[in-house]
């Protein structure tokens, strides 16, 4: 098979176990990159790589400049290299390589930044801002309230769809691999009847769209645009450093 065709194979195995819009761009762009590279050293098929190929696509990255013109990020070299290793070993599950070519192929170790942690007081600030009379201050609180009572991480909040709320049980089932997970809203059950029956129609959802969040143009909220949502909240809230849905998640218990 050519590699636009094990390509595509790739990303629908993606689309179907729900990842976000940004996951599946990231990894077109990036393993389109790869395939390039490949092509430019002879390599027209996947079963004709290397670990020598691997290992100087490994070299070509560490002096590869970004549209901005900067060098790019270890993390960023980390995340390509990953990604080409998992779509490689993919092909040999399939039977498009007889051998792995990425087995001996040593990572850089990404740069691990230090987490910033929320206190109590400043998760509440935060809950505290959205301004519930509109529809996308409504959407906002929901989101921000299901990341800090109940723990749920953007993928999740980003593949939720209507049949997954079952209001009337007070229930939230979370789509995954091993199983469906059933969670209890609790006093939260009401937030989010109150934002599925006021708000979510205001935003004008496209004919057949299934997705709980919704966007202001009506379609599916990528868990970009959810990380966003923290982000700016906290930025208005007067806190300093970035805030992710897991730093939300998870404040500090002092």
């Amino acid at each position: 098979m050519t590699w636009e065709n094990l390509l595509q194979l790739y990303l629908e195995e993606h689309r179907q176990a729900w990842r976000s819009p940004s996951s599946l761009y990231l990894m077109e762009r990036w393993l389109g990159a790869f395939i390039g590279y490949c092509r430019e050293h002879g390599a027209e098929r996947m079963n004709a790589v290397r670990f020598e190929l691997v290992r100087a696509y490994q070299q070509r990255l560490l002096w590869t400049r970004s549209q901005q013109g900067q060098l790019y990020s270890p993390n960023t070299v980390y995340q390509m290299l990953q990604m080409a290793r998992a779509w490689l070993r993919w092909g040999m599950r399939r039977g498009h390589l007889d051998e792995d070519p990425t087995l001996t192929l040593v990572l850089p170790k990404p740069v691990q930044h230090e987490q910033r942690q929320l206190t109590a007081e400043e998760v509440q600030r935060i809950l505290s801002l959205p301004d519930r009379r509109t529809p996308i201050g409504l959407r906002d609180l929901t989101l921000l309230s299901l990341i800090a009572q109940l723990r749920l991480t953007k993928q999740q909040l980003h593949r939720l769809d209507l049949a997954d709320v079952q209001v009337r049980k007070q229930q939230l089932t979370l789509r995954r691999h091993a199983g469906p997970r059933v969670l209890d809203l609790g006093d939260l059950a009401e937030l989010l009847s109150t934002y599925l029956w006021d708000a979510r129609p205001a935003l004008e959802p496209k004919e057949d769209e299934l997705a709980v969040f919704l966007t202001r143009t009506g379609t599916r909220l990528g868990d970009a645009g959810i990380a966003r949502v923290v982000q700016q909240h906290a930025r208005q809230a007067g806190i300093e450093g970035n805030v992710s849905p897991r730093t939300l998640a998870r404040p500090c218990r002092a």
